[in-house]
């Protein structure tokens, strides 16, 4: 302390110098507090408090006292009270509660401060102690199991569990002041003061036994799976996702090690099933990150590099990986379908060299009335490399690429008009790579049987269209109180708020009178509308304003902004009519992906505008349309206002009024309150 004395002088010196010279001078002293240790705690559990009561005086003001606990040398909790006056200073410090540790003497140091950084310092010893209580708990949301204590820090329960018993541990009061430990998940393992859900998993739901040991932190059931040699772990964010990198040779015979999968969906590009568990591979020599998804009982995989980071293509070779972006084909299902986001792209399997393809069911993982996707060479944005119509071309009588003419966006594959894919029918894309350049093909390779269920409308059966879709068109006059059969907890579904709202009887019908095409989802649990003509074809708007109004474009979709319309004809958005004439949509803002349901527009780009019917032809024209908003403004297409953002999770509302004829229609968007 004098050394600090003596080097603060010069130094001081200097300062006075430059500065002021009624700047107060820095006082130090190597004397610190009188102080005398009235209580401390002489042991403690790991997860406590140590108890402390220090009496300090000094003709100095005081300024801190610390309580400093260390194991061996290593700090390890801190508790700093201020002092600003003689007297008697009362605390706790937590005792760190960690695995692996044994009990033993930790010393806790009570250092003492006054305004001159004079200290004192006294050290006692603590005996820390890991606690053994006779039971502990787990916490499964909101219910809790009795752990009973086995033999020395192992606890366990049995009882009847899901598949994926997600909670943490606790303890009861460890002392006086009414401390628990908790043991929750944290940075991939469990660790003490966490409440985070630990994610166990078992091979099956059941009674089956869940344990923790309070010494070594270690608890069960953890699925370990090994494949390929290589131990599979949870993919990030999933609690139900287990990848691993591993290296595959075609043709050899793999089999997953910890879990039966016999029963699962093993995807057919990648690997033929034997039925018992085991697979062949399909593809080439490579490295390729496997997923075994105990969720949807679903095994794919994807190319890769060593280290598990996905592969680009190169369009030169034709080696790496291709992904699929779009609509109307998905994996395991259509629910998988990744939309127009390039990170949930679904990767092909590259069969041979210069061969990638890709199967799907129609009906099942595949709509039988139409597909809408594109391929890219990377799944972590739109390039560098997308494959549009001057790369890729087409042999087929059933399917096209696009060239960018006639409403086909330039390299998208569709169906060809009045063609669709057979329900059940097992279908196989091809795409072949020569010279930097693709031709891609499609072949049915087998027919499955679809799965069907019984869902009703007010007592009338829905047509089954595929494995998950069903539809029925209905005479419906305003207010109509729609009864669904077959649908179980209607509150897990979403039914388009613009049409229906959700009541205790069931769902209230909010458009005019008229005839209705009500689709149904079973994957996605959703429930559309469509004004149609009494035979089931799709309404338009008439002269008169009446009839159906559709949505295409960019920034508005629903039943969240991750299924934004596009432009999409014959799959455009059929506003409700609700009032003769008057037209309405109404969502919150919210952002481009990652969005809730209910959001409806972007906050942050708005690009659409409205057809006389679903597709092209008739449409919004700065002759027919008179805009009255200052959120809005018309640029060929409704988008925002310069300078203009909405606001996140605020409602808004769009009106196309139509009432005066569809030559003479007036446009609002405005905020409202809902």
């Amino acid at each position: 302390m004098k050394i600090l004395k003596y080097i603060a002088l010069p130094l001081l010196a200097i300062a006075t110098m430059v500065g002021c010279k009624d700047d107060p001078e820095l006082r130090v002293t190597d004397q610190g507090p009188q102080m005398n240790v009235v209580a401390v705690d002489a042991e403690a559990y790991f997860g406590s408090n140590i108890h402390f009561e220090v009496s300090m005086n000094d003709v100095r003001p005081l300024s801190t006292l610390k309580a400093q606990l260390f194991f061996d040398e290593e700090m390890v909790a801190e508790t700093v009270i201020r002092t600003k006056t003689n007297g008697t200073y009362e605390g706790t410090v937590l005792v760190p509660f960690a695995a692996e540790i044994p009990d033993g003497t930790a010393k806790l140091a009570l250092v003492g401060q006054n305004i001159e950084f004079g200290l004192t310092t006294i050290e006692k010893e603590v005996a820390v102690y890991r606690p053994q209580p006779d039971k502990i708990y787990f916490v499964s949301g909101d219910q809790e199991y009795e752990m009973a204590r086995q033999s020395g820090y192992l606890y366990s329960v049995t009882a009847e569990f899901p598949q994926k018993p997600k909670g943490y541990f606790r303890t009861d009061e460890l002392d006086v002041d009414g401390t628990i430990a908790t043991f929750g998940w944290k940075s991939g393992a469990i660790a003490w003061d966490s409440t985070a859900d630990i994610p166990l998993s078992n091979a099956v739901a059941g009674e089956y036994p869940i344990t923790f040991d309070m010494f070594s932190f270690e608890a069960t059931p953890f699925l370990k799976l090994m494949f390929a040699g290589s131990e599979l772990g949870l993919r990030d964010g999933s609690d139900s996702q287990y990848v691993a990198a591993v290296a595959l040779k075609q043709g050899e015979t793999y089999t997953l090690e910890g879990l039966d999968i016999s029963a699962w969906t093993i995807d057919p590009d990648w690997f033929t099933s034997n039925g018992d568990g085991s697979m062949v591979c399909n593809v080439i020599d490579g490295y390729y990150l496997v997923q075994f998804d105990t969720a949807a009982e679903y095994v794919s995989a994807m190319t890769c590099d060593a280290a598990g980071v996905p592969a680009m293509f190169d369009t030169a070779t034709g080696k790496g990986a291709l992904y699929l972006v779009g609509e109307g084909l998905g994996k395991p299902n259509l629910a998988g379908a990744p939309g127009w986001v390039p990170e949930k792209g679904l990767c092909l399997a590259p069969v041979a060299a210069d061969r990638h393809q890709i199967t799907a069911i129609a009906g099942l993982s595949m709509k039988a009335d139409g597909i809408n996707f594109k391929f890219f060479g990377q799944n972590n944005g739109w390039g560098p490399v997308e494959l549009k119509g001057d790369m890729l071309s087409c042999t087929s009588d059933l399917i096209l690429v696009g060239q960018g003419v006639d409403g086909y966006d330039s390299g998208n594959v569709y169906l060809q008009e009045g063609k669709t894919f057979e329900p059940g029918g097992v279908y196989t894309f091809t795409l072949t790579w020569n010279g930097g350049t693709g031709t891609f093909a499609v072949e049915k390779v087998g027919q499955v049987e679809l799965p069907k269920e019984d869902l009703t409308i007010n007592g009338t059966l829905l047509e089954q269209i595929d494995a998950a879709n069903y539809a029925g068109v209905f005479e419906l006059k305003q207010g109509d109180m729609l009864i669904p059969g077959g649908f179980g907890d209607l509150t897990a579904w979403y039914a388009d708020t613009n049409y229906v709202s959700l009541t205790a009887q069931g769902l209230q019908f909010l458009p005019v009178d008229g005839h209705y095409k009500i689709s149904v989802n079973t994957d996605t649990k959703m429930v559309l509308f469509k004004r149609v003509n009494a035979d089931g074809t799709d309404a338009t708007l008439a002269d008169d304003g009446s009839g159906a109004i559709w949505l295409m474009g960019w920034g508005t979709g629903l039943p969240s902004l991750d299924f934004q319309f596009g432009w999409n004809p014959g799959a455009a958005y059929c506003m409700p009519e609700v009032e003769p004439g008057v037209y309405q949509l109404i969502g919150l803002a919210g952002p481009e992906t990652g969005s809730s349901i209910g959001q409806y527009f972007r906050y942050d780009y708005l690009s659409f505008k409205y057809f006389h019917q679903n597709g092209w032809g008739g449409e919004m024209t700065a002759e027919n349309t008179t805009l009255v908003s200052d959120l809005i403004a018309v640029k060929g297409n409704l988008e925002l206002a310069d300078g203009v953002q909405l606001v996140e999770n605020n409602a808004y509302c769009l009106v196309i009024d139509a009432s005066a004829g569809k030559d003479n229609v007036v446009v609002t968007f405005t905020e409202v309150e809902i």
